[in-house]
């Protein structure tokens, strides 16, 4: 179910340019509102400082506490896939490779992948009670001459963010989890996507301050 150990890294170019990737490429700020289905994508011209992401995610309608840019509930990741109490646990489909020394997990995809697409998913038993945000780290490319697209998935909601170019993204989801159960939140990587990266995932309240009629 949970991979712990990192897999051989077979495939050199790829890690290398998932790396360079992650230092050259621009970032991109998704704003998803899972309850609405609405998402908000910019390529950023620069850093996303906690001033920018407050305005961004307030055009989704909602004003959120400054509180949801402190310490996360939860931090996962391939160097923590898994905790006991309360569980939690992250799941990798097919990767190419899962390294834990660096803290990414990267896939290469075909352009067309069929029924062969990854995904990623990370099971909580004890999400933050009420509105939560989720924040994705990822880098992604798509195929040349396509766009391609990852989907996010929560709560049985699925909602798409597109990749029309090499970027980073910073990627915020707001959703509230059932009341007293488990939640599990994830993405699963589409047609057009040739490289993707995951580099960590957070979990955490995310109290409204107001929200608009």
């Amino acid at each position: 179910m949970t991979n712990q150990h990192a897999l051989p890294a077979k495939n050199d170019a790829l890690r290398r340019q998932v790396e360079k990737l992650r230092v050259d490429a621009p970032w991109a700020h998704d704003v998803v509102d899972l309850a609405k289905g609405h998402v908000v994508s910019d390529v950023l011209s620069g850093p996303l400082t906690p001033a920018i992401r407050s305005r961004r995610l307030a055009r989704l309608g909602h004003l959120f506490d400054g509180s949801i840019f402190g310490a996360p509930t939860y931090r996962i990741s391939s160097r923590n896939p898994y905790q006991a109490a309360p569980l939690v646990w992250l799941h990798a489909s097919s990767p190419a490779f899962y390294l834990t020394e660096v803290e990414f997990i990267a896939w290469s995809q075909a352009r067309n992948p069929g029924t062969n697409r990854g995904f990623l998913q990370l099971h909580f038993d004890e999400p933050p009670p009420g509105k939560c945000m989720a924040t994705f780290s990822l880098s992604a490319s798509p195929w040349a001459g396509a766009t391609g697209h990852i989907t996010l998935r929560a709560q049985g909601t699925d909602v798409s963010i597109p990749v029309t170019q090499p970027l980073n993204h910073a990627v915020d989801i707001i959703f509230e989890p059932t009341a007293g159960a488990p939640t599990e939140v994830g993405f699963i990587i589409e047609a057009g996507v040739q490289t993707l990266a995951f580099f960590f995932m957070t979990l955490g309240p995310a109290p409204l301050v107001f929200t608009p009629n």
